[in-house]
């Protein structure tokens, strides 16, 4: 039953992302998902093109404003390591998918974890010493965590619902993650200790929560609101104070999501659709928005 029940709930959040897909189908390149250099001085981004065919990993330098791929990485939703010298990834390869860690000055790249399931959404840790991960496999989908070095293989949660975006706080102590059927998704927090998970936002009829990020000094939580159903104009960001529970609204737009901290905590980065998905930065107060790619 377990395993039947997780599948049921993939099944509807798949459907809920294809959805997504379809109704931004006009956007002609998708630059989504930036994160922040630990220097603040760049960001690494995915990057898709309009029919899907080229998925690779581009950096864009806040004083220059040059844009490029990143040596030749390939892959989604990149994760600086804490002294900014690595880039870990997830990219797919003919039987299944690979954690890849990229050296940010010469390009050469290393395989830690090979699974012949889906591997999405990993982070380092604040220590720079393990990666977490969500693995897709046939019961569902599960936080799972790594070191370095590619031993340790550890699972974290082993549950009925589908976790996705495990984010590390900054002492090293938990993770934050969205987890739920579709229709009921709510963020959770997991001391990695432990194994307690406490819910930190709860679910909200006709809305779901997701992509959740503590602020460098884990005082805020920001995450993703959305319609369940699959419109992109009502989308928005939230910001939560940790100690008081209550929340914000940042910004709102169509298809705004994937927001990431600058390492003062002065801002954010997100996506958002503006013709295509381009990248914007915000200041903490919801002043001073900038379309980065915007020349």
């Amino acid at each position: 039953m377990k395993t039947i029940s997780k599948l049921i709930s993939i099944f509807l959040i798949w459907i809920a992302v294809l959805t997504i897909q379809i109704s931004i189908s006009y956007a002609t390149d998708y630059h989504i998902h930036p994160q922040v250099s630990p220097d603040g001085k760049s960001a690494a981004y995915y990057y898709i093109n309009a029919d899907f065919t080229v998925r690779e990993i581009r950096k864009i330098d806040f004083e220059t404003n040059d844009l490029n791929q990143f040596h030749d990485f390939e892959g989604s939703n990149p994760a600086y390591s804490p002294d900014g010298k690595g880039l870990a990834f997830a990219a797919r390869v003919p039987d299944g998918s690979k954690i890849v860690i990229g050296d940010v000055i010469t390009g050469k790249q290393e395989t830690i974890f090979k699974s012949s399931d889906r591997v999405m959404h990993t982070y380092w840790s604040p220590d720079g010493q393990k990666i977490s991960f969500i693995l897709n496999t046939d019961e569902g989908t599960d936080i799972w965590m790594i070191r370095r070095d590619g031993t340790d293989l550890t699972r974290i949660t082993e549950t009925v619902e589908n976790e996705f975006h495990p984010k590390w706080s900054h002492d090293g102590n938990y993770l934050v993650y969205d987890t739920g059927p579709n229709d009921m998704r709510t963020i959770n927090r997991i001391d990695v200790n432990s194994g307690e998970s406490v819910v930190m936002v709860p679910a909200t009829t006709g809305w779901g929560v997701g992509v959740p990020s503590f602020s460098n000094d884990d005082s805020k939580l920001v995450y993703e609101r959305y319609p369940l159903d699959g419109s992109q104009e009502d989308r928005s960001l939230w910001i939560m104070d940790v100690n008081t529970q209550k929340s914000y609204q940042l910004a709102e737009g169509n298809g705004i999501g994937g927001s990431a901290w600058l390492p003062d905590d002065s801002g954010l980065l997100y996506h958002q659709i503006i013709d295509d998905y381009s990248i914007f930065k915000i200041n903490v107060d919801g002043t001073g928005r900038i379309n980065l790619l915007k020349k």
